[in-house]
């Protein structure tokens, strides 16, 4: 059983349980022979949790991703996690959207795969906003609070000959070594 404190319940979920204490949006599968939806998945998919208990998987999220890839289940039977997959669905209202999907494998006390959670956001503000960075012609990187590399498009790495791959998650000091970084920096003012 997954619990909400650290560690593990004896207890195991049952039909119609509910787990609230996330913000994410998150689907159980298998462990009850059943998905489970919390308040998140609802809101971001249309699905009402009374709506979709009883139903696979497949009644819910795209076909083609059930059944050329489905997440859940290669997480099940690899007994691995998958992180960061952007998949398309449609919204019970008929609305079409992206979604970041990550899944792990659920253990039971004894260590053995009995199922497995996937948690999922709408990602329609970070793609729109990669397509509209990766869209400029001129270099532009982002960096967060602590100066680190966040984002970096085709322009940027086309003048400093570095690879967005190589340079995100990077202090941007570290790559640009420039008299302005640090205490000076330009773009923490």
């Amino acid at each position: 059983y997954v619990g909400l404190e650290p560690g593990a319940e004896e207890a195991n979920l049952a039909a119609g349980a509910a787990i609230t204490q996330t913000q994410s949006a998150l689907v159980l599968e298998n462990l009850i022979g059943q998905m489970l939806f919390n308040r998140a998945a609802e809101a971001i998919t249309g699905w009402r949790a009374k709506d979709i208990l009883g139903k696979s998987c497949q009644d819910v999220f795209p076909a083609e991703l059930c059944e050329n890839g489905c997440l859940i289940k290669s997480t099940i039977e690899q007994e691995k996690s998958f992180a960061a997959q952007t998949v398309f669905m449609t919204h019970k209202d008929g609305r079409f959207f992206p979604l970041s999907l990550t899944s792990s494998p659920l253990y039971d006390l004894n260590g053995t795969v009995i199922g497995g959670v996937q948690t999922f956001h709408d990602c329609s503000d970070s793609l729109n906003n990669a397509l509209i960075l990766a869209s400029v012609a001129d270099g532009v990187f982002t960096i967060d609070r602590n100066r680190i590399i966040t984002s970096f498009n085709r322009a940027a790495e086309s003048i400093t000959g570095w690879k967005a791959d190589e340079v995100i998650g990077k202090p941007c000091s570290e790559i640009f070594h420039s008299s302005v970084c640090g205490g000076d920096c330009l773009l923490m003012k």
